[in-house]
């Protein structure tokens, strides 16, 4: 019997995370201009902090997780490496499993 290979480069996209739905209460968003996805904090009404994490922003598989500060400085806070070979949903919940913590950890 031949095992069947998984395809590659099954890529998670910005749509998917954004019709996932906010994470406690971190709400995404798209910006128009250069496609980047954000997350702001529901309290904070100034967006002083954002958390950037756009899939595959610079690299197929890579989302560098950053955060921008009101100042434009950035941070760079980690980088997590989707499965490429996995299915949307899997990498979905990669995503989300490492935004979870990422954003419980930022003080507001």
């Amino acid at each position: 019997m031949i095992e069947k290979l998984k395809p590659l480069n099954v890529m998670l996209k910005n749509e998917d995370i954004l019709n996932f739905g906010p994470i406690g209460d971190w709400f995404s968003y798209e910006e128009g201009y250069t496609g980047c996805l954000g997350w702001y904090h529901r309290d904070d009404v100034e967006r002083d902090y954002i958390v950037y994490a756009t899939p595959h922003w610079s690299e197929t598989g890579v989302v560098p997780i950053e955060l921008a500060l009101s100042n434009g400085e950035y941070e760079t806070i980690t980088k997590l490496y989707l499965s490429t070979r996995e299915s949307v949903e899997y990498q979905l919940n990669q995503y989300i499993s490492v935004l979870s913590v990422v954003l419980s950890n930022i003080k507001k």
